[in-house]
Parts: C-alpha cells; structure tokens; sequence
C-alpha cells in the first residue's frame, strides 16, 4: 500500500486538517466521511481517535492521534476485522514520544462504512486499542420543497361519473304515491268494533254556579 505518514504529538484537529489539505492537493476536494474512537483493550491504557476523509477518486485519507503508549516506541496500527479479532491490512505506524503520545496518517482506497474497524497494535500484533469506524457522510436525504404541495391522482379516464338524482316537475317531498287498498278476500268477515255506552249519572245534580 502506497501512502505517506505524519507522526508526532499534533493534535487530532491538525492532524486531520494537514491530511484534507494533502489530499486536497492530490487528487482534488475531500470531506469528511467517519470518525473512530479507540478504546483501551484489556486495561492496556492506550487509547486514540482517529477522522477518515475521502477525495473524489475514492481514497481514504486516516489520520490517528493516540495516547497512554509506551515511552519511545513504535506501534502498528491497521484495519482489523470486526471486533479487532484479526488484522485485515498495516497502515502506517505510530511513533510515541517521550510521554507516550503520538500520531500518523495513512492512505486507503475505499469509502468507510460501518464494517471498518482500526487498531493500535503492539510488537507481538497484539490490538491494545480498538474502535469502530462510524460514517459521517451517508448522502444526501430528500427533502420537501418548502411550500409544495403533493398532486391529488385523478380517478381514472374510464371511470364513469354518476350524477346527481333529480326530482321532475310537479313532484317534490309532498306529493305521496297513491296507494291502491288490497280488498279483503272473499269469506273473510271483518269484525267492527262496537262502542259501550257510557253509565247514566245517578243522585241529585248540583245547581249550576251562580244560580
């Protein structure tokens, strides 16, 4: 893998600005497309952060800034597989100083998602820091246009439109149906109520008011 390297104890911000000017200038605009946060493994104490931005062409610029290292040693520091169980590919190396700080830069094809894991690995290819690289750059998400409105579907060409009922001349809520009364068949007597006549009063009537 071809690349180049930046160590030292610059901090996280310059170093990933030196690398999106590098790239910059190489192959054209970058942007930032993930970050990582690598966490100690195994109480090792070394830890680091590192920024990952990508040009046109689709080359990964990684840039990596670590602490808690031995003193004055080289680490290595790789794309691993999930979980830092193995080491998929060297990047560039880290060099500590004196209070155990440091820092490189590499350069990758590719665009990073979700499956990329970094390491800091120690002389025996041992991770004693891992992370998950977390995209930042997923692409544009549609948006409404501010005050559009979505087109209500017209109803098919052959559909067929009912109209509305009408009433004729002359006719309207009043005017009812004739009814023709069914004549009762024939043998059938039809019984007819007879009034009861009411009782006659009896006893002396009352004098009308007045009288």
């Amino acid at each position: 893998m071809r690349g180049r390297v930046i160590t030292g104890i610059l901090g996280v911000g310059a170093i990933a600005g030196l690398v999106v000017a590098a790239a910059t200038g190489a192959s054209g605009a970058t942007s930032i497309t993930g970050k990582a946060v690598l966490h100690p493994v195994q109480n090792s104490g070394v830890s680091g952060t590192a920024t990952l931005a990508t040009d046109r062409t689709g080359l990964t610029f990684i840039s990596v800034q670590a602490q808690g290292m031995a003193s004055l040693t080289s680490y290595g520091f790789v794309l691993m597989t999930p979980q830092c169980a193995a080491i998929k590919q060297s990047l560039n190396p880290i060099d500590s100083d004196a209070a155990g700080d440091g820092g490189s830069t590499s350069q990758v094809s590719g665009v990073p998602d979700s499956s990329w894991w970094l390491g800091i690995v120690n002389g025996e290819g041992a991770a004693v820091a891992c992370g998950q690289v977390q995209p930042t750059n997923a692409g544009p998400t549609p948006t409404a246009t501010p005050g559009s409105v979505t087109p209500i579907t017209p109803a098919p060409s052959s559909a067929t439109p009912t109209p509305n009922p009408t009433t004729a001349p002359g006719s309207g809520p009043t005017d009812y149906p004739t009814v023709t009364p069914t004549p009762a068949p024939t043998g059938v007597t039809v019984p007819v109520a007879t009034p009861t006549p009411l009782p006659t009063p009896s006893g002396t009537p009352h004098p009308p008011p007045g009288s």
